[in-house]
C-alpha cells in the first residue's frame, strides 16, 4: 500500500483516543440493541449504500454481528477473528475476508500497527457484482447468501492474496473512490468491486471459507442458534437439516466445545438478563420471560446460584452504586 495512504488509515481517531486514555467501547456508536448487531443506520447514512472505515484498534471488539455486508481488508499487520465462536482466522497485510449477515465474530485487540478498513455495505451494493461474478462459483454464492435470511454455508471468505498485484490496486482504488465518493449511486465503487471480484474469482486458489467438517458446522449453526434465537432455540431444526438425531447434535455439542447446549444457552440468556438489569428499568419478571424464562422461580434460582444474590438485590445494589 501507498505510504501515504497508509498514513491516512493509520491516523488514531477521536474513539481510539478515548481508549488509550483508558475508556471502554462506547456500543452506542454501533447499536442501540442489547445483542451487539451493528445497525446500517449507524454506519451508512441515508442513500448509501456502502461506506468505508477504519478497525477501532486498542480493544477487544466483543462477539458481534452485523446486518449488512463486511469487508475487511489488512493494509498492515494483522488481525485475528473467532468466527461463530468457532473459527480463528487470522488476517495478514494484504489479505481479505469477506462476512455476510449470518456470520458472528470477535476480534482480539489490534496494536498501533495493525491498521484495517472496513467496506460496510448493504446487499443491494452488490448487484453489479452479482452480475459479473454468476452465481456458480464461492464468490457468487456468498452474494447470493447475503440475500438471504437464514444461515448460510457461505458466510465468510477469506483471500489470501497479499502477493497479487491486480487485487491490491483494485483494493486501494477502492479506498481511494470511497474516501472521495460523493456520488449516491456509488457508480465507480460498484464497478470497481465488480472488478475486485471477478478478480478474486480467478484467485480461488487462495480461498479459505467455512470448514467442510460436518461437526464443526453442526456445532456453529447450534452457537448461531443460541445469539439469534435464545428465546426459543430449536436444535431440532438444526439436527433435521444435517439428516442426523437430535442426540447425536447434543453429543457433539458436548465433544466439541466442553458444554452442552444447555450450558450455552444459560450462559446467553444471563448475559442479556444482566443487560436488561443494568441498562432498563424493565420489571424483573418481563426480563426473565424477555429472555427465554418461563418459569420465576427456576430463573431466580439459577440467578442467586450463579451471582450469589437475587436480580432484585443485585439491581437494587447497582442502584446505590455500592459494590458487591
Amino acid at each position: 500500500m501507498r505510504a501515504e495512504l497508509l498514513d491516512k488509515l493509520a491516523q488514531i481517531s477521536p474513539e481510539e483516543e478515548r481508549l488509550l486514555a483508558g475508556g471502554s467501547l462506547n456500543m452506542q456508536l454501533y447499536t442501540d440493541r442489547l445483542d451487539f448487531v451493528i445497525d446500517s443506520d449507524k454506519m451508512l447514512l441515508d442513500g448509501q449504500l456502502i461506506t468505508m472505515r477504519p478497525h477501532t484498534r486498542f480493544v477487544d471488539f466483543p462477539t458481534h454481528r452485523h446486518n449488512f455486508v463486511e469487508v475487511m481488508y489488512m493494509c498492515s499487520g494483522t488481525t485475528t477473528h473467532r468466527i461463530n465462536n468457532l473459527i480463528e482466522v487470522t488476517l495478514q497485510e494484504g489479505e481479505l475476508l469477506f462476512m455476510n449477515q449470518h456470520v458472528t465474530q470477535a476480534i482480539k485487540r489490534a496494536g498501533e500497527g495493525d491498521v484495517a478498513v472496513n467496506f460496510l455495505a448493504l446487499p443491494a451494493f452488490f448487484d453489479f457484482a452479482l452480475e459479473q461474478a454468476g452465481g456458480d462459483n464461492a464468490m457468487g454464492k456468498f452474494i447470493i447468501s447475503t440475500l438471504q435470511q437464514k444461515h448460510s454455508e457461505s458466510s465468510f471468505l477469506h483471500f489470501k492474496v497479499a502477493d497479487v498485484w491486480q487485487v491490491q490496486n483494485l483494493v486501494e482504488n477502492l479506498i481511494g473512490i470511497l474516501l472521495a465518493e460523493r456520488n449516491p449511486d456509488h457508480r465507480a465503487s460498484k464497478i470497481t468491486m465488480g472488478l475486485l471480484m471477478l478478480e478474486l474469482q480467478r484467485h480461488a486458489d487462495r480461498l479459505t471459507t467455512a470448514p467442510g467438517n460436518h461437526r464443526k458446522m453442526m456445532v456453529a449453526e447450534a452457537l448461531q442458534e443460541v445469539h439469534d434465537h435464545y428465546n426459543s432455540p430449536n436444535l431440532s431444526a438444526i439436527a433435521a437439516r444435517h439428516k442426523v438425531s437430535l442426540a447425536y447434535v447434543s453429543v457433539v455439542i458436548k465433544e466439541e466445545t466442553g458444554k452442552n447446549f444447555t450450558d450455552h444457552l444459560q450462559e446467553k440468556r444471563m448475559e442479556l438478563a444482566m443487560d436488561y438489569l443494568c441498562n432498563t428499568k424493565m420489571a424483573i419478571e418481563d426480563i426473565l420471560y424477555t429472555v427465554g424464562y418461563s418459569n420465576s422461580s427456576y430463573f431466580y434460582k439459577l440467578f442467586k446460584r450463579i451471582y450469589n444474590e437475587t436480580p432484585f438485590d443485585f439491581r437494587k445494589r447497582l442502584r446505590s452504586g455500592k459494590k458487591h
